[in-house]
C-alpha cells in the first residue's frame, strides 16, 4: 500500500516519457492501466528489458481506439477514473476527441497529466520528437557539455530526459489530486510538461547565467574547453578544483572542490602542492578562472601519477571530496547503489508462458527514487502480457 492507494490511473503512452509518469504512480500505489492497441506499445518489441521497466505493476488493456467501440469503453473507464495520463501528440489526441478541454468538460472530477515533445504551444507544439531531440538536443544541454567545433554523443543517456520528465509529471498530478481534495470546488485540472521544458529546466544552471549575460551584459559562460596533447579529452572546467581527472589505470576521478577557496587547501596539500594557497595565480577564485587551462593541466599531471587506490588513501587522509566516475556496467554492482535501493527484483509473472517465448527477462529494474516511512520502493506485480487485465477491467467498468 502506497500514499495513492485507491487512486485509479487510466494511461495511454507510448515509448518511454508517458509510460515512466505512469510507472512511478504505480510505485506509489495507484491502480495504473494501461492502454494498449491491439499491436501492442511499441517499446515491446523494441525492448522487453526497456517496456517491463517502465510498466511493471500496470494492468494491460487492449483498445481499438479507431473504433467507436474501443473509444466507448476508453470513456466509460474515465468516468470510473481518478487521472488519465498520455503522451501522445496534441492533434492525435485532438481527432480522438481526447484533447485537455473535451476531457474536462466530460469529466470534469478527472486529473488530465499531458506530456509532449515540445509544448502545447508555439510553432514546433506538434512536431514529433523523443528526449535525444527535444530535451538534450534544442534545449541546449547536449552542446553545452561539448567544446566549439565538438559534437553531442548521439544520446548521452538513453531515457535520461524521458524519466526525468516522466517523474516530475507523476509529481505534478500528486499536486493536483491533493489541490482536488482540499478543494472540491476545482474539481480536477490539467497538468502539464514536456521534454523541453525539462530538458531547459535541468540546463537552468547555465541557461540562467546567459540570460543574466544578456539583461546586464556581463560576459558569458565560456564555452568547453579541452587540453591537447597526454591529456587530450580532459574538460577545462571553470573551476578546475571541481572536475573529472583520469588516474593511473585509467579510472576517472571527480574532484568535488565546488567552494573553491574552501577546498584549495586540501586539494592542494593531498596533490602534492601547498604553495597553491599563496601563488598568486591560484590563491583567488577569479584568478584561478583567469588561469584555469593552466591548473588544469597541473591537477591532470599530478592524478595521472597514482592509482585510484592510492588517492583514496591519500584523499581521505587530506579530507578531499571526490567520488569515481564508473560505467553502467559497474554501477549495477556497486554496494552502495544496492543498499541505497536503486534496484528492485521483477515479480516473476504466474503464468511465464505469456511471455514472448526464448527473450530473456530481467530479474532486477531499476526502483522509483523514492521511499516513503522509510520503506524501499516494492513493485505492484509482475509486468503483464499484452492484453492480459482486458476482460476483467471492462467488466469492472
Amino acid at each position: 500500500m502506497g500514499p495513492l492507494d485507491g487512486i485509479r490511473v487510466i494511461e495511454l503512452t507510448t515509448m518511454v516519457a508517458g509510460p515512466a509518469c505512469g510507472r512511478a504512480l504505480a510505485d506509489w500505489g495507484a491502480t495504473v492501466i494501461k492502454i494498449e492497441p491491439p499491436g501492442g506499445d511499441s517499446m515491446r518489441k523494441l525492448s522487453l528489458p526497456a517496456f517491463a521497466a517502465d510498466n511493471v505493476g500496470k494492468l494491460s488493456v487492449v483498445l481499438d481506439l479507431k473504433t467507436d467501440d474501443g473509444l466507448d469503453a476508453l470513456g466509460k473507464l474515465l468516468a470510473t477514473s481518478d487521472v488519465f495520463v498520455s503522451n501522445f501528440r496534441t492533434q492525435a489526441l485532438d481527432r480522438l476527441r481526447l484533447g485537455s478541454a473535451v476531457l474536462t468538460e466530460r469529466y470534469p472530477s478527472l486529473v488530465i497529466a499531458m506530456l509532449t515533445a515540445y509544448g502545447s504551444a508555439g510553432p514546433d507544439k506538434d512536431r514529433p520528437g523523443y528526449d535525444l531531440a527535444a530535451y538534450w538536443a534544442r534545449s541546449g544541454l547536449a552542446m553545452a557539455m561539448v567544446p566549439e567545433g565538438g559534437m553531442p554523443q548521439e544520446n548521452a543517456g538513453p531515457g535520461v530526459g524521458d524519466h526525468t520528465t516522466g517523474t516530475a509529471l507523476a509529481g505534478a498530478v500528486s499536486a493536483a489530486l491533493l489541490a482536488r481534495e482540499r478543494h472540491p470546488e476545482k474539481r480536477g485540472g490539467t497538468v502539464s510538461t514536456s521534454l523541453l521544458r525539462m530538458g531547459t529546466y535541468v540546463h537552468s544552471g547555465d541557461t540562467n547565467r546567459h540570460l543574466h549575460s544578456l539583461a546586464t551584459g556581463s560576459p558569458q559562460t565560456p564555452l568547453p574547453e579541452q587540453l591537447g596533447g597526454e591529456h587530450s579529452g580532459q574538460m577545462i572546467s571553470t573551476n578546475p578544483l571541481c572536475g573529472p581527472y583520469r588516474a593511473l589505470g585509467g579510472d576517472v576521478i571527480v574532484l568535488l572542490g565546488m567552494e573553491s577557496q574552501r577546498h584549495l587547501p586540501a586539494i592542494a596539500a593531498a596533490l602534492g602542492f601547498p604553495e597553491w594557497t599563496s601563488d598568486d595565480r591560484f590563491n583567488t577564485r577569479m584568478q584561478r578562472f583567469k588561469h584555469r587551462r593552466e591548473l588544469t593541466q597541473l591537477i591532470a599531471d599530478a592524478i595521472l601519477t597514482k592509482t585510484l587506490a592510492e588517492w583514496e588513501l591519500i584523499f581521505a587522509e587530506h579530507d578531499v571530496w571526490y567520488d569515481v566516475s564508473q560505467r553502467t556496467a559497474s554501477a549495477v554492482d556497486d554496494p552502495q547503489l544496492i543498499a541505497a535501493g536503486c534496484f528492485v527484483p521483477l515479480p516473476e509473472h504466474p503464468d511465464a508462458k505469456s511471455q514472448q517465448e526464448g527473450t530473456p527477462r530481467p530479474t532486477m529494474v531499476v526502483a522509483s527514487p523514492f521511499d516513503f516511512d522509510g520503506r524501499q520502493t516494492e513493485l505492484g506485480g509482475p509486468l503483464g502480457s499484452l492484453g492480459e487485465h482486458t476482460a476483467d477491467v471492462l467488466a469492472s467498468a
